[in-house]
């Protein structure tokens, strides 16, 4: 019995919505890495049973270790500091990447294909996919991991996707 809540996780913050009600909705901007910025939001936190965790720092590799601690750091620390605040999940939908198979041997990619992470980003997003699923099995919480590719925005390193390529060659 959901109650139709669901928080969406965005690098910029946290997006609460009742999507029965189209006047309580509201974006927070707040720092997940935060434990004290997410703590002012803890009574309508607790209300959530729905996850959908979009977040994630890319690292261009261009400064592998401040870049990739950074990398690391955010896109773990959201993860758990989210899941403690968030004690009545029933359901998590979790955004990973494609990367996490690295050079694909064959293709198409399955599910089945071994990971071999081949950045900072991706080994971060494979360990949040190992923890949530040891997490949810122990909660007994349904999980659904996505491994998008191509994803386009505004902070995606042109040289990493096709839809950049498209754009410059019209």
């Amino acid at each position: 019995d959901f109650k139709k809540l669901d928080i969406r996780v965005m690098p910029l913050g946290i997006d609460i919505k009742n999507p029965n009600d189209k006047c309580n909705h509201q974006f927070v901007k707040v720092d997940l890495r935060n434990l004290k910025d997410i703590k002012k939001y803890k009574e309508q936190l607790c209300e959530f049973d729905v996850l959908i965790h979009l977040a994630g720092l890319i690292d261009n590799e261009t400064n592998i270790i401040k870049k990739g601690i950074e990398s690391l750091d955010y896109n773990i620390k959201t993860t758990l500091n989210l899941l403690e605040f968030l004690p009545r999940l029933k359901q998590i939908c979790f955004a990973s990447t494609s990367m996490v198979y690295g050079m694909p041997i064959s293709n198409p990619v399955k599910e089945t294909h071994p990971t071999e992470p081949f950045s900072v980003y991706s080994v971060s997003k494979l360990i949040n996919e190992k923890f949530l699923q040891v997490y949810s099995k122990k909660q007994n919480i349904d999980l659904t991991i996505l491994r998008f590719t191509s994803i386009y925005g505004t902070e995606s390193p042109p040289e990493w996707f096709t839809i950049h390529s498209f754009i410059k060659k019209i």
